[in-house]
């Protein structure tokens, strides 16, 4: 099976960490926890991101960043939808408005708001763009049906779904949402 990379990607807040905790549990991914940081443009050539993925001895490599780092960055909206014209599938987590800006008062509101419209706004023009390598899953559903949901991704990517994803654990924190401790309080 040929090695494949992919970005999961979402606001902060939206599930991202979970999520990739959840996939680091399959035998064959490895996505790593905001390894590569996109304080500089994405280039082909970029030597950290080559080596992490080379060193990799699974048939997926991933990592997860959260959308805002490409704001931090100075990513414009054509420069974010590039990542998927180098061959990275886009697994896009989404939370509910009002969840997802639960914590925002005042005139962070407004950054929340603005942030929420111009990530979904990216993941459609990248959804339309390369509609076969660009999945969306909805943080509510992994929690009310984390197996389906895991399968619906392994089938994405033409994997096939372990159990172990449900129970698996890593350095991210992933023990809070793991099968037996899902938190429904988050829906």
């Amino acid at each position: 099976m040929a090695k494949k990379k992919f970005f999961i990607m979402g606001n902060g807040g939206s599930g991202t960490s979970m999520l990739q905790g959840l996939l680091n549990a399959h035998t064959h991914i490895k996505c790593a926890f905001e390894k590569i940081t996109l304080k500089n443009k994405f280039e082909e050539n970029n030597k950290e991101w080559t080596a992490c993925f080379n060193r990799a001895l699974t048939a997926w490599w991933g990592n997860k960043v959260p959308f805002e780092q490409f704001i931090t960055g100075k990513w414009d909206d054509d420069e974010i939808k590039k990542i998927a014209d180098h061959g990275f599938y886009i697994i896009w987590i989404v939370r509910r408005f009002e969840r997802y800006s639960h914590k925002a008062v005042g005139h962070r509101l407004e950054t929340y708001k603005k942030n929420w419209a111009r990530s979904r706004d990216i993941y459609f023009r990248i959804k339309d763009a390369y509609p076969s390598t660009t999945i969306m899953v909805s943080f509510e559903d992994i929690l009310l049906r984390p197996e389906s949901e895991l399968r619906r991704i392994c089938d994405f990517l033409s994997l096939k779904y372990e159990a172990g994803m449900l129970i698996g654990t890593n350095n991210t924190g992933f023990k809070k949402y793991s099968q037996s401790g899902f938190n429904l309080d988050k829906l």
